[in-house]
């Protein structure tokens, strides 16, 4: 599956993004697709292959919500789907 197959079925599980009017852009293909996504506001989403683990990612997004509390720095922050995940399986 290319890229922006993945990422037009992953935002059909968010309502906050509308899927019909969005610009994406790959920013890097190294291991794991990042794209952006230019909707209502600007995303990231980052697309990972099969062999990253659920307790690795939750990890990655503790550290963000660690740097987010406890400095200055602007990072981003986790969008939930419509069902509450923060990590999405595709098939």
């Amino acid at each position: 599956m290319k890229y922006l197959e993945i990422v037009e079925k992953a935002l059909q599980k968010y309502d906050c993004i509308n899927a019909s009017a969005i610009k994406t852009e790959l920013l890097r293909e190294l291991g794991n697709w990042v794209v952006k996504i230019e909707a209502d506001k600007n995303y990231v989403l980052q697309i990972c292959q099969h062999d990253k683990t659920t307790q690795r990612l939750a990890v990655e997004l503790d550290w963000l919500q660690a740097l987010q509390k406890e400095s200055n720095l602007t990072v981003p922050r986790p969008v939930m789907t419509r069902t509450g995940e923060v990590i999405l399986f595709l098939t």
